[in-house]
């Protein structure tokens, strides 16, 4: 070992220096003994941020809880504004006057042998139905909601898509409710289908349009991209028009029920028959 003062050799680190005359004995305590109070100070140190940083912890973990709870509560009894409950009352109310409208110029359709449903289509007096509803009969009787009966003359009606066209003198000037003659309408639009099931007048059933592009033969009768639609067709409904809700247009005309499951409908879109009822309406000048 060699002396930390001068770098003599020695041989016995108790030893004075033979070089410089250095106690070397005083030297190593002192410098075991600054060891080791430098190790317990690192320990004291270490101990005192370990158990501050612990504390600061579990006061913030108590905290967050706290304030999530009480979150949670005030989300818990929160209230829908009530701009929006107004909001959907509004739309509510207006479908509805929507619906009251369109069956004003819904009309309950007889024959000698079948009942169904027509609407106005224009202030010319023309009147739509299915063409099953009046086939091969003579005389045909049209009914306004307040039971007022007109003879309506048949002007054209074809076995492709299942369309009739009447008219009727006196509906000459009145106004039809609005229409749509372009659109496809998609799976899941909200529909009303308005007619006269039984002979009961202004009757609505509510459902969505389920599928767009179906296609039916029903004896004579052959239908290409019905909507297929989960509002109840019943016998009278025929003939009758189709709602769109949010659009509040007539979109189709109610033609047939499934047999296996009533609460299935098919109607016939008006952007698939918009020319066939023009030519319709020319037949029997």
């Amino acid at each position: 070992m060699n002396c930390p003062r001068c770098g003599f050799s020695l041989d016995n680190p108790e030893e004075k220096c033979p070089n410089c005359h250095a106690q070397h004995s005083i030297y190593w305590k002192k410098l075991v003994l600054g060891l080791l109070t430098s190790a317990l100070l690192i320990i004291v140190i270490t101990n005192y941020f370990v158990d501050t940083s612990s504390s600061t912890a579990q006061q913030f973990t108590t905290s967050n809880v706290a304030e999530r709870s009480s979150i949670q509560k005030d989300v818990g009894s929160f209230e829908i504004p009530s701009f929006i409950e107004k909001r959907k009352e509004e739309q509510a109310m207006q479908i509805e006057e929507a619906i009251e409208r369109a069956q004003e110029t819904v009309y309950t359709i007889s024959t000698e042998h079948e009942q169904g449903s027509g609407f106005l289509y224009n202030e010319d007096g023309l009147v739509l139905t299915s063409s099953h509803v009046i086939s091969g009969q003579e005389y045909i009787s049209v009914e306004d909601k307040d039971g007022n009966l007109y003879e309506g003359k048949l002007k054209g009606s074809s076995d492709y898509m299942d369309v009739a066209v009447l008219e009727v003198e006196e509906f000459k000037g009145l106004e039809p409710f609005p229409r749509e003659d372009e659109r496809v309408f998609d799976s899941g639009e909200e529909v009303v289908a308005l007619g006269s099931p039984q002979g009961v007048s202004n009757t609505a059933t509510s459902g969505n349009i389920t599928n767009t592009d179906l296609n039916l033969t029903i004896d004579q009768y052959e239908y290409e991209d019905l909507y297929e639609i989960s509002a109840n067709i019943e016998e009278g409904n025929s003939g009758g028009p189709l709602l769109a809700k949010k659009d509040q247009r007539l979109i189709a005309i109610n033609a047939a029920k499934n047999i296996d499951d009533p609460s299935i409908g098919y109607s016939v879109p008006f952007y698939k028959i918009d020319d066939l009822i023009e030519q319709l309406a020319m037949e029997n000048e």
